[in-house]
């Protein structure tokens, strides 16, 4: 069947990418246990179990006729491996009856809620299997009809989640005879109480903000091209959807090979729905990431501008110590000059001051040579400071002239 496909590709993805990392063989593994009996009523317990014990414990069951909830945490590590060993969580998967579908959003930490609705047949080992992901934790666990059992793994992916899942778990204790229930209650509460969770504030230089800024446009490309893909893979379900139902309206020929098209066609579609869901929560959550890109990126243009701001600012503060020193040069250069040139004007020949008369007869000279050196220079500066303006003023009208 095309279910049998899909968990054997899901178990490949799982055992290529996901890493296991058993601490030592003393660690402990949170666990929950609750029975509800028509007689006696509910019963919690909360257990600390070593890895040696996990199996024998999670293979326990009570009576015929009692509701069960069974939770084993594994906690992970910030590179999404698990700290457990391999053949301890892979025994226990197998023994919960989980649908190997799932193993592939585990390895993945995929995001979302998603249903696998194992086999029909009542003998099989793949039991309908639940998927409840967030960025804090992942919930699989499964429901076995016939004695309202529930068993199911949760994998940490933040700090002291197991916790408020079991206190939220406890207080539906009446609800467990409906998994999907109780479940969506504890997990509703988990996302809210995360979604309140807040952070201080980090700053950046510029230097980092523009790496940020790059970073944040690469992912939105790949959002994008997921997206992309995403539409593509459900134009091509809806596509085996519409080619099996004009097929089974269309005349079915006698032949073996038109039989065996339809069954094929027939088992391939089965797959479809479960498909569709995926693709569904991996809509949800693409949008939701674009979401935070575009947030992001507004965080980012207002801390370049702020960026931007404060250097402006500070050029302002520079630019005002460079006027307040040159005004400090120009008061000193005025309280010296009248010294400076008296002290010149008195030094020169020209100024007898032992004899009569004291301006001899070629005082002229000085004046002579003095005012024209004056004018000239002015004339030159005039000349320098307008032929500026006159070559930025011809530079403006050429650029438009050409654009």
């Amino acid at each position: 069947m095309a279910m049998d496909g899909m968990r054997q590709i899901s178990q490949a993805i799982f055992h290529e990418s996901q890493k296991f990392n058993r601490v030592n063989s003393t660690q402990t593994f949170e666990a929950l246990l609750m029975s509800r009996n028509f007689a006696e009523g509910s019963s919690i317990k909360r257990n600390s179990i070593v890895e040696t014990d996990l199996l024998s414990w999670t293979s326990s069951s009570n009576a015929e006729g009692d509701a069960e909830l069974q939770l084993v945490c594994v906690t992970s590590s910030a590179d999404t491996s698990l700290n457990i060993s391999w053949s301890t969580f892979s025994d226990m998967i197998h023994g919960f009856g989980i649908d190997a579908g799932v193993l592939h959003m585990i390895c993945n930490s995929k995001d979302g809620f998603n249903f696998f609705p194992g086999t029909a047949n009542d003998n099989d080992s793949i039991l309908p299997t639940w998927y409840a992901g967030t960025p804090r934790y992942a919930v699989v666990w499964t429901f076995e009809a016939k004695h309202s059992h529930i068993r199911g793994v949760v994998i940490e992916r933040g700090p002291n989640v197991f916790n408020g899942l079991a206190n939220v778990l406890e207080k539906f204790a009446d609800y467990i005879h409906a998994p999907h229930r109780s479940t969506d209650r504890s997990h509703a509460r988990i996302v809210n109480a995360s979604s309140r969770n807040g952070g201080a504030m980090a700053t950046f230089t510029i230097d980092e903000t523009l790496a940020l800024s790059r970073k944040v446009h690469e992912v939105a490309s790949k959002i994008k091209n997921h997206d992309r893909l995403r539409q593509i893979s459900a134009r091509m379900l809806d596509y085996i959807l519409t080619v099996r139902k004009e097929t089974s309206e269309s005349a079915v020929a006698s032949t073996d090979q038109r039989k065996k098209y339809n069954e094929a066609l027939h088992k391939l579609s089965e797959a479809v729905p479960m498909l569709q869901r995926q693709l569904n929560a991996s809509a949800n959550y693409l949008t939701y990431m674009q979401y935070r890109a575009e947030n992001l990126s507004q965080v980012i243009i207002a801390l370049l501008t702020h960026e931007d701001a404060a250097a402006s600012i500070n050029l302002a503060e520079a630019s005002k110590k460079d006027t307040s020193s040159m005004k400090t040069i120009a008061i000193m250069t005025m309280i010296f000059l009248p010294a400076t040139f008296f002290a010149a004007l008195f030094s020169v020949p020209l100024l007898q001051w032992d004899q009569s008369p004291v301006v001899q007869t070629r005082f002229w000279v000085y004046w002579a040579f003095t005012l024209p050196s004056t004018a000239v220079v002015f004339a030159i500066w005039l000349a320098a400071t307008s032929t500026n303006g006159t070559f930025l003023v011809w530079k403006d009208a050429k650029k438009k002239v050409m654009s």
